[in-house]
């Protein structure tokens, strides 16, 4: 046995294939589990990325990295186990082959107590394997288990959005000492979707290379080395346990396997990218904020939202009504607007797309009241002991449900904020819906299915022009639709869940994410507020609303009036529209692939120990590092850059190195933002404010690039047409293809004074000045302060930058 050099953070064991059952013998002493038999059957399956010998009686199976040999994962004989509702865990034994079906599976029959269990283990292709557990019936609350050995320095990324000690009260009351942490590794989870940040996936991604997979929605709980450090303890209640083992090596191939398995995200619409506005509640008032008279038709509300974002300058896209907005006491009746709340719903709803460029949303939730209500009970449609609950494993009530929503589509409403469904759902044992399935079994995949029904409203009316946003959600969930991260509490405690809840549902496969900027509730304070905004300009969604004021302009917290909200609000508004192009390619590669997009810096640089649980920074996309503060007062923050090249985003002329710390200013319109080497970003340049344009480059199309030696390449995505850039960098030039792009671009190109620069072959003329470069036709300029070159380049453009 062999120790060899550190490898992705651990130090892996070098084997022989012939030594694994006394490997195994020694883990199972390590880990206090059972050794094979000497007798005992050995089943070696080979691919060319994994050695898998699975030995029985006890059952147990080591997985080796053919590279090196290096132990990956290990289940210990006596390691799979049978555990009574009352009764102590009953493992494995007796493992006789059943069947073997060449170099791909074997099956076991076992017995645990009195029960038989058969064991099946299969190869699914050269880097996944599945083994199943099951019994000939289900008994009540009885788990099925699996143990995993857990070597020292192993983190574990995944299981659930939700971090415990977030601030929200209720929320405290589990395992605090995981407060603000990114690694699992150490806490307990139950498999069970809970109120209010409520993402779930019985996944997780290991730090040696691989990831488990329990393909189940039975409850189950995780146990992550916290009674044991060594142990890591996996159960689920049901008959049958599925688990499938996805080997990388890295994270990015094991999302790409792992979503192309249980589906894709969606790729919502290109509105969704926007900035969103909203409230909790839309009172009807007769003045505005400053107690002048309301003008308008519609609600008062509304109107102040949207005459305020415009008069100050704030983008916005997406304009969302919050319950209550229909009739009757619960502000929900038969998806008929209350026009008392909301006078002339259709002629606003209108008003906010036609003249002021916003989409409307409505929440709902997966109940249903007033005449609407009756109807349903009559035909059936209700889920077991409920008087309002749909059932959607009944047909026909999705069908029906989903025809209602005809009467809000009418009035062009684009999506639904879907709410509550992880809170009143019948839920036990003795709830059977219309399919047999028990509540038990259904309450986790529920969420699944009430965003697919919606979904499926949204393709009848709407086609793909209509966007879904659950806060629950289960495993299948991101192929109906994106996500907001539920009631954050509006602490600096909340701020950091909410960051940790990003990155931690982006490992699991729900990438198109946001939160509640500032909290649900009204923030603490002003820099807490400004802080969260900076944040939020740098997720998938960046919505702003919640529970009381979160309008800058009439805060919720002193003062009254927030100039610097105010100016935090519309500078990271615009950086957050201006990354439109870049964000949205980004939605398509998360789409098309299953790479995340807000990208934990572990994702991308597992071997380096220092990001291992890190979460205050990460990659924005492929190329943009967040940093933001979360201290209150602070006006500085140390930001580590990994390895590699990278520019500071708000002075971009100085070139920094990884591998090292650095204290960067953070004043409180400013949040640290480093660009990576190699960079390739498209944007849709509003004005100057953020820095990413100059007032000659106003409303323009442009792409940013920062080279760095080498090659990069990014792919752009618009209007259903994938369109790659590249860029190569040698010592005497700098290449760029955009020739896939069907539309005249500005491009920033970060370089020292250019000898000369062609555009398709030709050689074009430096303007004198901006105001020159603004009016003409072709040419460039070079801004030497800045150390940047503008080049103007047409449709299906190639340029040669001669240094």
């Amino acid at each position: 046995m062999i120790i060899q050099t550190k490898r992705r953070g651990v130090l892996p064991v070098r084997l022989s294939t012939k030594t694994t059952l006394l490997i195994s013998c020694l883990a199972a002493i390590a880990f206090t589990f059972s050794c094979p038999a000497a007798n005992a059957a050995s089943y070696l399956f080979k691919t060319p990325a994994l050695n898998v010998t699975v030995s029985s009686d006890p059952l147990g199976v080591i997985v080796t990295d053919v590279r090196d040999e290096s132990v990956l994962a290990h289940v210990p004989g006596s390691g799979l186990y049978v555990q009574p509702p009352d009764g102590p865990i009953a493992p494995l034994s007796g493992c006789k082959e059943k069947t073997k079906r060449g170099d791909k599976s074997v099956v076991f029959t076992c017995t645990a107590n009195t029960d038989e269990i058969t064991v099946a283990f299969e190869m699914l292709n050269d880097y996944e394997f599945s083994m199943t557990m099951e019994t000939p019936q289900h008994k009540s609350a009885r788990r099925l288990g699996h143990r995993f050995a857990l070597p020292a320095g192993e983190s574990i990324y995944g299981i659930k959005e939700h971090v415990e000690g977030d601030g929200k009260s209720g929320s405290d009351a589990g395992d605090v000492k995981h407060y603000a942490t990114l690694d699992q590794r150490g806490s307990r989870v139950e498999m069970y979707t809970r109120p209010t940040v409520s993402i779930y996936s019985p996944f997780h991604i290991n730090s040696r290379g691989y990831a488990l997979f329990f393909d189940t929605s039975w409850p189950g709980w995780y146990d992550l080395g916290d009674t044991d450090p060594d142990v890591l303890d996996v159960s689920f209640e049901g008959a049958r346990l599925s688990m499938v083992f996805t080997f990388g090596p890295g994270m990015e191939q094991i999302l790409e396997r792992h979503s192309a398995r249980v589906g894709r995200s969606l790729l919502p619409p290109k509105w969704a990218a926007e900035v969103f506005k909203w409230r909790d509640d839309h009172i009807n008032l007769t003045v505005l904020y400053d107690n002048s008279i309301d003008p308008s038709p519609y609600n008062s509300m509304v109107y102040e939202d949207i005459m305020m974002l415009r008069k100050l300058g704030i983008p916005t896209g997406v304009y969302w009504l919050d319950r209550p907005w229909a009739k009757g006491p619960f502000g929900y009746d038969d998806f008929t607007f209350d026009e008392n709340r909301f006078p002339k719903p259709k002629e606003m709803i209108e008003w906010l797309l036609d003249k002021n460029g916003m989409e409307t949303l409505l929440w709902v939730a997966p109940w249903i009241y007033g005449e609407t209500r009756e109807l349903a009970q009559k035909r059936g449609y209700i889920a077991p002991n409920s008087d309002k609950v749909i059932d959607f494993t009944n047909p026909d009530a999705v069908t029906w449900w989903q025809s209602e929503y005809k009467k809000v589509f009418d009035l062009n409403v684009a999506g639904f904020k879907l709410d509550r469904c992880e809170e009143v759902i019948p839920s036990t044992e003795q709830d059977i819906y219309f399919d047999g399935r028990s509540g038990r079994e259904l309450h986790n995949l529920y969420p699944m299915l009430y965003a697919k029904a919606v979904q499926g409203a949204c393709q009848k009316y709407r086609g793909d022009d209509c966007l879904v946003m659950p806060r629950s959600g289960f495993t299948g969930s991101q192929q109906y639709a994106v996500f907001w991260g539920g009631d954050t509490h509006p602490s600096w405690r909340g701020l950091r869940s909410a960051i940790i809840s990003a990155e931690r549902a982006n490992l699991m496969g729900f990438p198109v994410w946001g939160s509640d900027t500032g909290g649900y509730g009204v923030s603490e304070t002003q820099d807490l507020f400004s802080r969260w905004m900076q944040a939020s300009s740098l997720h998938p969604i960046m919505e702003v609303g919640g529970s009381g004021s979160h309008e800058p302009w009439n805060a919720g917290y002193e003062p009254n009036y927030d100039q610097i909200g105010i100016d935090n609000y519309r500078i990271y508004a615009k950086l957050h529209t201006e990354l439109i192009p870049y964000n949205y390619s980004a939605m398509y590669e998360a789409h098309d692939t299953g790479h995340p997009i807000v990208r934990a810096l572990v994702y991308e640089w597992p071997e380096d120990a220092r990001v291992r649980d890190m979460w205050d920074e990460w990659l924005f996309g492929n190329w943009i590092l967040a940093a933001p503060v979360t201290v209150q007062g602070a006006r500085s923050r140390e930001v580590y850059l990994p390895q590699g090249t990278w520019f500071d985003f708000w002075d971009m002329k100085d070139e920094y190195q990884g591998n090292r710390n650095y204290l960067v200013d953070a004043p409180i319109t400013r949040m640290p933002i480093f660009i990576r080497g190699g960079a390739i970003i498209p944007l849709k340049i509003l004005d100057a404010e953020t820095g990413w344009g100059a007032e000659f480059t106003k409303d323009a199309f442009a792409i940013a690039f920062f080279p760095a030696g080498g090659e990069s390449s990014f792919l752009l995505y618009d209007n259903g047409k994938e369109m790659p850039v590249t860029m190569k960098e040698t010592e005497e030039q700098i290449l760029i293809d955009t020739s896939a792009v069907a539309e005249p671009a500005l491009l920033r190109v970060r370089a020292m004074k250019p000898r000369s620069i062609s555009v398709n072959g030709k050689e074009i003329e430096k303007c004198r000045d901006e105001k020159e470069f603004a009016a003409a036709a072709a040419g460039y300029t070079w801004d030497s302060p800045a150390r940047e070159v503008w080049i103007k380049v047409p449709a299906n453009g190639k340029v040669v930058i001669d240094k």
